[in-house]
């Protein structure tokens, strides 16, 4: 199921749908936002929790680039174009550390 949201609605549609360009012009919803159409019952503790279990799977399925870097360098290569190519997941991933931090108290 694919949920997108227009003017305050929310709207759910098929993989077929979708192919066909229902949602074309909408905005998709936020992994976070589908989770809690889907688990309507979730306490705030809860969905937090949630949040925190999904920054660490980015963390460990990005977990590559920091090893392809890292070896990058200990090889002698030049790692600028590595680091350009992936600043954005880089970025990320020191934003889920942050958010990982300040959930277990170690901010």
């Amino acid at each position: 199921m694919h949920y997108f949201k227009k003017d305050g609605q929310v709207y759910a549609y098929s993989d077929s749908q979708v192919a066909v360009g229902y949602g074309a012009g909408m905005t998709p919803l936020t992994d976070k936002e589908v989770y809690a159409i889907e688990h309507p019952s979730l306490t705030e503790d809860e969905m937090k929790a949630w949040e925190i279990e999904q920054d660490k799977l980015f963390l460990t399925t990005t977990d590559w680039i920091a090893a392809k870097i890292g070896e990058a360098s200990m090889l002698g290569q030049d790692t600028k174009p590595l680091l350009e190519q992936y600043a954005e997941q880089i970025e990320q991933r020191e934003l889920a550390r942050v958010r990982i931090r300040i959930a277990e108290g170690r901010a």
